[in-house]
């Protein structure tokens, strides 16, 4: 073969490889939501892994914490003791919401909308030495969340077996927009999904959560968990 045609097949290799591939993609996103490869792996690097809760949740005492931006602030920083809040905007805007742990490594981040947007909220754990920052607004408040089972969850981090019982579920989004949820587990690699809320038939994605799993949730405040037997 002369060194044209053998250029020429390497070329059309290479194009049918990748067509492969983004077939592959469309397949998967197609079929559950699920984001492959370069989308997948974007996504993943934008936060640290996050990590199972080892020791008993300590519950707060249930009194609301009021954050407020002090003057000429770009953005604020604080902590809080240790515990699981539920974070909104008390100031009707929108912004950024970061958590940072002791080592400056990023947990979570998301921006969180408030009136009169649609009610956006942020649930996680935070630990006494984590960093909490936010601008966009001039007010942030927490609120101790309960330890119980939910079938709804939010933008945030949700531990299986602490927070959702473990079982096979429907993930239903409540109000516009995209979420992006990504799947930790220990006996496999990470997997990232997307789910649309809005009126398109086949908007909802299927998954199998096993205890210790943990569902990390952005770009979305209503996602309902419906039990499929």
């Amino acid at each position: 073969m002369d060194k044209p045609k053998a250029i020429f097949c390497i070329i059309c290799f290479l194009f049918l490889v990748g067509c492969e591939q983004k077939t592959d993609e469309a397949m998967a996103y197609e079929q559950d939501g699920e984001l492959l490869h370069e989308e997948k792996a974007e996504i993943l690097e934008r936060m640290s892994v996050p990590q199972k809760e080892e020791s008993e949740r300590v519950l707060t005492n249930g009194e609301q914490i009021v954050a407020e931006m002090e003057n000429n602030e770009r953005f604020h920083e604080f902590q809080v003791p240790t515990g699981r809040y539920t974070i909104v905007d008390g100031g009707g805007s929108a912004g950024n919401v970061s958590v940072h742990n002791e080592a400056g490594e990023l947990l979570f981040h998301d921006i969180l909308y408030g009136p009169p947007f649609a009610p956006y909220e942020i649930t996680v754990t935070i630990d006494e030495t984590d960093t909490i920052s936010f601008d966009g607004f001039d007010i942030l408040l927490l609120t101790p969340f309960p330890k119980e089972f939910t079938a709804t969850i939010s933008s945030g981090i949700w531990e299986v077996g602490l927070d959702i019982e473990p079982g096979t579920y429907q993930i239903i989004p409540t109000m516009p927009g995209i979420a992006t949820i990504e799947l930790f587990s220990e006996e496999a690699e990470p997997r990232v999904y997307e789910v649309i809320g809005d009126e398109v038939e086949g908007a909802t994605i299927t998954l199998s959560l096993e205890e210790g799993d943990i569902l990390r949730v952005t770009g979305m405040s209503g996602i309902m968990l419906e039990g499929v037997k």
